[in-house]
């Protein structure tokens, strides 16, 4: 059996709280309230400022990356060009053995025309094939561009709808825009 033992000491009593303790606590808690409230408000701010300059972020590195990727096409359009005019002048000799042997072939001998007159022949038999497929470039102002109007290979316009500081590469496939301060020193360099 257990025994139960009583104490001489009398149980202490909970402290009364004071009215001026339960208002501070109070007031504390609306503090609180408050500054969690500006917090996230801040958060919401911060959130929505970095998202924003996440999305500019974004939108100029895809205007850079479109910029860059017309630019490369733009130049191998103009490498393929270049290498086409120069495909086109190394025709000229197998023209003129060609042109030998259908006279041989034909007229049973040599043609009576003179050098002179079948070079401007052969000359005009490349012009129009070079001249079959054309590399149109638009740009604002033609300035160094003028001295390719005079090749068939290319034809020359003024556009007004261009960007400042580019030109457009147009071909039977599309169109690509290219800086200026790039595309011209390549363009004569090519030629």
């Amino acid at each position: 059996m257990a025994q139960i033992i009583k104490g001489t000491e009398k149980p202490t009593l909970k402290p009364k709280k004071s009215v001026i303790i339960k208002g501070s606590v109070y007031q504390e808690m609306q503090e609180i309230v408050v500054l969690n409230a500006q917090t996230e408000q801040e958060h919401k701010k911060i959130i929505a400022k970095g998202k924003e300059q996440a999305h500019l972020a974004k939108e100029q590195a895809l205007v850079e990356g479109a910029n860059q990727a017309f630019s490369e096409a733009a130049e191998q359009t103009l490498i393929i060009f270049a290498e086409r005019t120069q495909y086109c002048l190394e025709l000229k000799e197998p023209l003129k053995r060609l042109c030998d042997e259908i006279s041989q072939k034909i007229l049973g001998g040599k043609l009576t025309l003179s050098d002179s007159e079948q070079e401007k022949i052969l000359q005009a038999a490349i012009q129009k094939i070079r001249s079959r497929h054309k590399l149109k470039i638009q740009a604002a102002s033609l300035g160094e561009l003028d001295k390719l109007k005079a090749l068939p290979d290319f034809e020359i316009e003024i556009a007004t709808d261009l960007p400042a500081g580019f030109l457009r590469v147009v071909t039977e496939a599309g169109s690509a825009l290219w800086e200026e301060k790039i595309a011209i020193p390549k363009i004569l360099s090519a030629l």
